[in-house]
Parts: structure tokens; C-alpha cells; sequence
């Protein structure tokens, strides 16, 4: 691996832990929240249509329509993960585990995520970088952060820590040790599930909520960062 490509993904990730981590307080400003999130889901909308499909698309000769039964774990598995937990979230019986399980898929999910950036910038600068872009974004603005996770996981700073940086440990993981190929679409299309509910789930707000234009102005955005790339 580039030593440069390395470092890149480094600071990728760095950067990742530090959203992570303060994310709950990114969100108590709360004046431009709605604009914010709208703009955060045109953008992520926009990449999973426009981009990462498409990329992912190419992994279909590498699993053959394998590939899309991990777009459809991701989606299931974060769909049942939060259900179940918001459907229980008041029965103090269970609320610990169910936060423990919340905190594991947390990191699992972004422990993959750290490991995809690595291997897309590992293809192209480009890549690693319109993959990062909507990632971060619905970190900081969107709905699901360390918050959402039980305090008795979370008070811990350690543990908070652990969790906020686990993107980085992905990528440092990623950095030393490669993967093959077919491994990397699984990932990726793992990503894209759980990237498409998320989205369509939490991202775009519903009905009254959410500002239409700041979503029309974070889709135009992304769209053109992307045919500006396809032209390169």
C-alpha cells in the first residue's frame, strides 16, 4: 500500500473519531438542524443513487447476485437492531443488553466503513474521498450518534472513545492487512444496505419536517462533484 494513500486514510479516520465522538454535541445547536439535515440526506441520496450503486454494481462479477444478499443483510440488520430497541427501550430489564447490541452493531458498522475507505482510496483518491464525504456528514447531522446509545454504554469515556474511533481502527486494520477482492464487495454492499436505510429511514425527514430546498441544494451539489469526477 502507498505510504501517502495510508496516511490519507489515517487522517480519514481521525477525523471520524473526532465527529464521533462530539457528535452529540454538534447536535444541540439545533437552530439550522432541519436545513442541515436535509442538505446531509440530498448528499447522501445522491452518492448511494449516483455512485456507490453503480460502483457496487461492478462487484456482481466478483459475487454474482450473491453480492446483493449483503445489501440486503445490512438493511435488515440495522432494521431489526433499532426496532427492537426502541420498541423495548422502556423495560429496564432488557435496555442494557439491547445498548450493548446497539454499541456492537455501532462499531461494526463503522469498522467496515474504515476498512472500505481504505481499499477504494487504495483504487482511487477520488473514491475514498466522495465515500467519506456523505459518511461524515450524516455522522454529524443525522439521527443516530453515541447518544442514541445507553448511557451505562456510553458514560464511560473509554468506552465512548473505543466506540468514536472505531472507523479508525478499521482503517488501521485495512492499512495492514489487505483483502481480497470478493471480501471487499461483500463490504461495500454491506455498507450500502445499511447506507440505503439509514437514508430512507432517518436521514430524509418526513412529511412537515425538513426543508425541501436544502435538500434539492445538497443533491444538485453532490451531483455535480460526481459528473465533475466522471469527466476526470
Amino acid at each position: 500500500m502507498i505510504e501517502s494513500t495510508a496516511q490519507v486514510a489515517i487522517i480519514f479516520g481521525l477525523l471520524a473519531a473526532v465527529v464521533h465522538y462530539f457528535s452529540d454535541r454538534i447536535r444541540e445547536y439545533k437552530k439550522y438542524h432541519k436545513e442541515l439535515l436535509s442538505f446531509a440526506a440530498g448528499i447522501s441520496l445522491t452518492y448511494l443513487l449516483l455512485f456507490l450503486l453503480p460502483e457496487l454494481y461492478e462487484g456482481v462479477q466478483e459475487l454474482q447476485k450473491l453480492l446483493f444478499l449483503f445489501v440486503l443483510f445490512g438493511a435488515v440488520m440495522f432494521h431489526i437492531v433499532e426496532k427492537y430497541i426502541y420498541q423495548h427501550k422502556k423495560k429496564k430489564k432488557i435496555i442494557e443488553d439491547l445498548s450493548a447490541v446497539h454499541a456492537v452493531s455501532f462499531f461494526t458498522y463503522h469498522f467496515v466503513i474504515g476498512v472500505v475507505i481504505v481499499n477504494l482510496l487504495n483504487r482511487d483518491a477520488l473514491l475514498g474521498a466522495l465515500f467519506f464525504i456523505p459518511i461524515m456528514t450524516y455522522t454529524a447531522i443525522g439521527q443516530v450518534s453515541l447518544k442514541e446509545i445507553h448511557a451505562k454504554v456510553t458514560e464511560k469515556k473509554l468506552v465512548k472513545l473505543f466506540l468514536a474511533s472505531s472507523t479508525l481502527i478499521g482503517i488501521i486494520e485495512a492499512v495492514f492487512i489487505q483483502i481480497h477482492t470478493k471480501v471487499f464487495y461483500a463490504l461495500l454492499g454491506f455498507v450500502a444496505g445499511a447506507m440505503l436505510y439509514h437514508v430512507m429511514r432517518e436521514s430524509i425527514p418526513s412529511e412537515k419536517e425538513g426543508n425541501a430546498l436544502f435538500f434539492l441544494i445538497g443533491a444538485i451539489f453532490y451531483t455535480i462533484i460526481i459528473l465533475l469526477m466522471w469527466s476526470i
